[in-house]
């Protein structure tokens, strides 16, 4: 969570915390709001094939509360040269009907995210968090997020 950015207003700024005596980590605790918000960004590997992503999200409910948490996620590809915006492409649901709640470590893995803009394998990836207010009902002040997890396919090398 420390190398993520957020809102500033509705998400506080990552923050080291020490989670039931464990050990200390960076964690972001947003507010029951849906401005709450969370980016990040990667330069894509040269292998990688410009198609779909998918990102696993990891958190820590500390109270004893094991209702849902609903959020969505959308990208953009941006090339060398070309203007960052705020255009994102289609929203992915990052949905847990049920958090583990008393400390455990949840992960919820979206749906496949289409990136807005031409993708082409080096570019910069960019990407937005969203929490989906009306659907959390797990009590947001005692959520951690702790960090995303991002997947992709890449094409293959031949053999000679």
């Amino acid at each position: 969570a420390g190398a993520l950015s957020t809102d500033g207003t509705q998400c506080a700024a990552p923050a080291e915390v020490t989670i039931n005596s464990g050990p200390k980590m960076w964690t972001i605790v947003c507010t029951d709001n849906d401005a709450s918000t969370i980016y990040g960004q990667v330069v894509m590997p040269d292998s990688w094939n410009a198609g779909t992503v998918t990102f696993e999200m990891s958190y820590i409910q500390t109270a004893v509360d094991t209702s849902a948490m609903n959020s969505d996620i959308a990208a953009s590809c941006r090339a060398a040269g070309a203007t960052v915006n705020n255009a994102w492409g289609t929203e992915a649901a990052i949905d847990d009907a049920a958090v583990t709640g008393s400390s455990a470590i949840d992960m919820t893995t979206s749906a496949a995210v289409t990136p807005n803009g031409t993708c082409a394998a080096g570019d910069m990836l960019f990407w937005r968090w969203q929490l989906d207010a009306p659907g959390t009902t797990t009590a947001v002040a005692t959520l951690h997020i702790v960090g995303f997890k991002m997947e992709y396919t890449v094409t293959g090398g031949g053999s000679d």
